[in-house]
């Protein structure tokens, strides 16, 4: 059996996962977190408004909507054993201005930080394949992305009215990424870097083409 807090309205679908039998609930500074045997803060999600949130080290999963409306929340720190961020996971998080997501992660969901205004520093780890759709739209503060050889896909909206958005570096990416729509729209002064041998490849595709580029050197 699981106990849950007064008050619980999502939960992820990661958190009862096919190869997880969930059996344990605790509660440290605010963070709700649930388990098995083996561990008892496997995913986590919390309704905290603290200026500071630090997620304890086992942890492998933010569930859906784990930390949304923290709108107080100006620093989270994410454990090295987090392997998943859920969707809308700290969606509308207005306040928070950087974080780091460890490299063991693998999923960033959908929407995972929009609304992000205050977001100015943010990193995309090198084991992540698909930028979700959403999930960084309107954090108006971001001003550089880095993507990794990792990522296949770019999805829509994934950046969606970054209006401060000036470079996103793409130069050691050695493969064509397939696009979404409106990737990129709204971000006015937005300059994207990629090997020169895949520049003609952007171009010449109706999600990618309108956008401006400068190559590698």
């Amino acid at each position: 059996s699981v106990r849950l807090p007064d008050g619980l309205t999502n939960l992820s679908a990661y958190t009862f996962s096919n190869d997880v039998t969930v059996s344990f609930y605790k509660e440290i500074n605010h963070v709700y977190y649930l388990g098995n045997e083996s561990n008892d803060h496997l995913y986590c999600f919390g309704t905290t408004n603290e200026e500071e949130i630090n997620i304890a080290e086992g942890c492998e999963g933010l569930t859906n909507s784990s930390f949304a409306l923290s709108n107080m929340t100006i620093s989270l720190t994410l454990p090295s054993s987090l392997k998943i961020i859920g969707d809308d996971a700290l969606k509308n998080c207005e306040s928070i201005k950087s974080i780091v997501i460890p490299e063991n992660v693998t999923n960033i969901g959908n929407c995972a930080f929009q609304n992000c205004y205050e977001l100015a520093s943010v990193n995309i780890p090198n084991k992540i394949e698909v930028i979700n759709e959403s999930v960084f739209e309107k954090c108006r503060a971001l001003e550089t992305i880095v993507i990794h050889n990792s990522v296949k896909e770019i999805k829509d909206a994934a950046f969606y009215e970054c209006s401060n958005l000036a470079l996103v570096d793409m130069s050691n990416v050695d493969h064509f990424i397939t696009g979404g729509m409106d990737m990129f729209t709204g971000c006015a002064n937005l300059t994207i870097k990629v090997k020169e041998e895949l520049l003609a490849q952007y171009k010449n595709d109706p999600n990618w083409k309108n956008y401006n580029f400068i190559i590698n050197q």
